[in-house]
């Protein structure tokens, strides 16, 4: 469990008691606990009391963070202790106590999901600026040093966690690396931490717990590549433009790494195609250039989209039955997209993974990497053996 504890005055109302703290970054919540005979009253409506805390100190195994009051949160839940063998003085101090029922305790949880302190390292060091994030899906990233905007950084991490490095402060490009290495790599990277100088920021929200298959490269030798070749691509975009590519890769995202259905997470991808589809409709005249797909691909894939969202159709039943409307029309036809009739399933997990293929090929055009994209060989190829046998 990664928790931190400290010390600080609780106020409510008329009242000021010394509490202690309990920081849990795996619930996301900061734990009130109270002396045994210093607890509050059960309440039905904590909002009333008004609780403030102040002279806040919490012990890091590096130093201490502190902020003079805080009261951005909400009481999510009250435990009253109760009297048992668990609270005598010499259990507790020789920490035999293996149940907490003897500890009172208010569990807040804060309205916005930074809360700032103020960092004071143990060993008087001048603290520089550095970012940890979580929802890194790559198994390991390289330690290299890199460059977005006018800020040179370095970078390491894996799975547990990835860490931005720099002597300039890291706050301004934020946003754009988040949003660089979240499409690089498939799914939605989230800020844990930042640290300027001697102000720490902690993010106090749950991280996206996603897949890993939806990354943009095929060989992760290539991560780094991707990466600069995205770095240079929003650095030429405006704060209006950067903002656009930021709110339909929110649905790419969770098109390809969301733990809804398949139709669900398709229905997502589509909505991405409307907001990069210049027409401001989905047509298949302009879908076909920007998937680089005959103009056949792009009716089926138009018209399987209209019978998910006004029919409400299933996915391999919309497949399959805008296929047979597009053979009506087509008078020859070698469609990139693999239809099993006698199987729903099969079919639109293969639409869906063949359209994450093509996105990933049409991210790979926008911001000009040379390097070869991810075209889901081994999912479709999986797929079409289940399908077959």
């Amino acid at each position: 469990m990664k928790t931190f504890t400290g010390t600080a005055i609780l106020e409510m109302e008329s009242e000021a008691k010394p509490v202690h703290l309990r920081i849990n970054l795996d619930e996301n919540v900061i734990e009130v606990r109270f002396p045994m005979g210093a607890r509050p009253e059960l309440r039905r409506d904590w909002s009333e009391a008004r609780p403030r805390l102040r002279g806040i100190h919490v012990e890091l195994p590096t130093g201490r963070l502190i902020r003079d009051e805080y009261d951005d949160f909400f009481v999510s839940g009250y435990s009253p202790g109760t009297v048992s063998i668990h609270d005598a003085e010499l259990v507790r101090a020789l920490n035999l106590r293996a149940r907490e029922e003897g500890i009172t305790k208010l569990v807040l949880v804060p309205r916005s999901s930074g809360v700032e302190f103020e960092y004071q390292p143990s060993d008087g060091s001048e603290p520089g600026h550095e970012i940890v994030y979580e929802g890194c899906v790559v198994s390991s990233a390289p330690q290299v040093e890199l460059q977005l905007s006018d800020r040179t950084f370095t970078l390491a991490g894996d799975k547990k966690g990835l860490v931005l490095r720099s002597r300039e402060p890291l706050e301004p490009i934020e946003d754009r690396f988040r949003f660089c290495w979240s499409v690089v790599q498939g799914a939605p990277l989230s800020v844990r931490s930042i640290l300027d100088n001697n102000r720490l920021i902690l993010n106090l929200a749950l991280p996206d717990k996603r897949s890993s298959h939806g990354r943009l490269y095929q060989d992760h030798n290539d991560l780094i590549p991707f990466l600069n070749a995205f770095f240079k691509f929003v650095q030429c975009q405006s704060e209006t433009g950067f903002s656009r590519w930021q709110r339909s890769a929110h649905f790419y995202l969770e098109g390809i790494s969301g733990s809804a259905s398949l139709d669900i997470n398709t229905l997502n991808l589509f909505v991405f195609l409307e907001m990069i589809d210049e027409s401001k409709t989905l047509n298949k005249t302009p879908l076909a250039a920007a998937l680089g797909i005959c103009l056949e691909d792009a009716d089926l894939l138009c018209r399987a989209r209209n019978q998910l969202v006004h029919k409400g159709s299933s996915l391999g039943r919309a497949v399959i039955d805008s296929r047979k409307e597009v053979l009506g029309q087509a008078s020859s036809w070698a469609s990139g997209f693999d239809v099993f009739e006698q199987d729903e399933w099969a079919t639109a997990a293969l639409f869906h993974f063949r359209l994450a293929a093509l996105l990933a090929c049409y991210w790979t055009r926008r911001i000009n990497c040379p390097k070869p994209c991810n075209e889901y060989r081994e999912i479709l190829a999986s797929i079409r053996g289940r399908a077959k046998a």
